[in-house]
């Protein structure tokens, strides 16, 4: 669970699930949905176990200076 603004949605993309955060409400009902829902919460993990590949730094790295072309 994550914000939905700034570059948050870009880093978690398809895997978490976002709320406004400047709306309480809206956190609290993706919170309360979330603990509550046990059958899509153990759906969703077994997303993101399967599907997260952590990039290393090295990685992300060598992707900034390409985009710099100082490489």
């Amino acid at each position: 669970m994550a914000s939905s603004t700034t570059s948050i949605p870009e880093s978690g993309g398809s895997l978490a699930h976002y709320f406004n955060p400047c709306d309480t409400n809206d956190a609290y009902r993706l919170i309360h949905d979330t603990i509550s829902n046990q059958p899509a919460l153990g759906e969703w993990t077994e997303q993101v176990r399967s599907r997260f590949k952590p990039i290393p730094w090295t990685d992300s790295t060598r992707a900034v200076l390409a985009a710099f072309d100082m490489t």
